[in-house]
């Protein structure tokens, strides 16, 4: 019966479970730095270009 929908949903919770686990396990091991890190190196590359 679910033959076509169940295929599809399957792999797509599959490739949502590796995202998540990926995501939690970065989220683990670095919780704010590559939070505070990105925003400051993005910011500091736009100030240097603009404010040359």
């Amino acid at each position: 019966m679910w033959s076509h929908p169940r295929k599809r949903s399957a792999r797509a919770e599959v490739a949502h479970s590796s995202v998540i686990g990926e995501t939690v396990m970065y989220a683990e091991i670095t919780p704010q730095t590559p939070a505070e890190t990105q925003p400051t190196t993005i910011a500091e590359t736009e100030q240097t270009p603009d404010g040359r």
